[in-house]
């Protein structure tokens, strides 16, 4: 059973991380409700590697035609969260193109680059290089 469950676990990830789950198939469930995402192609967040170039990094921001610093940074070059450095980038014209997200996923400052996914109304989520389990209270971490 826990072979099943873990081979379950990283098909879903290694779906996620190719591309073949559309956006409008990601979605998930809270308090019983199912909430589904949208893709926003205009909006794009890159989690940086902890050891990046920064200013290699925001020099390439800087000089890139499709992109810009999103008004979700509020003024900041960068968020330092507890994971690590992100920064929050919005296409210039309507969408962010597709080479460029590659660009920017094949940097070698940056661990993942992914557009952006809303919910509900406009809140904006970004999906990450791992996932969180909230296991019920009878279940341990080993039937896990």
């Amino acid at each position: 059973m826990k072979s099943k469950i873990l081979y379950l676990l990283l098909f879903s990830v290694c779906l996620l991380q190719t591309g073949q789950v559309k956006a409008e198939e990601v979605f998930f469930y809270f308090q019983g409700e199912k909430f589904f995402f949208t893709e926003r192609t205009d909006k794009m967040l890159i989690k940086l590697s902890k050891d990046a170039d920064i200013e290699s990094l925001l020099s390439l921001i800087q000089t890139d035609e499709t992109v810009k610093f999103s008004d979700l940074m509020k003024g900041e070059t960068f968020f330092d969260l507890s994971d690590g450095l992100f920064i929050f980038l919005d296409a210039k014209n309507n969408n962010i193109p597709l080479e460029t997200l590659n660009k920017y996923k094949d940097n070698q400052n940056v661990i993942s680059a992914q557009l952006l996914l809303e919910y509900g109304n406009g809140k904006l989520q970004g999906i990450f290089d791992e996932f969180i389990v909230l296991l019920k209270p009878t279940t341990s971490f080993t039937q896990l």
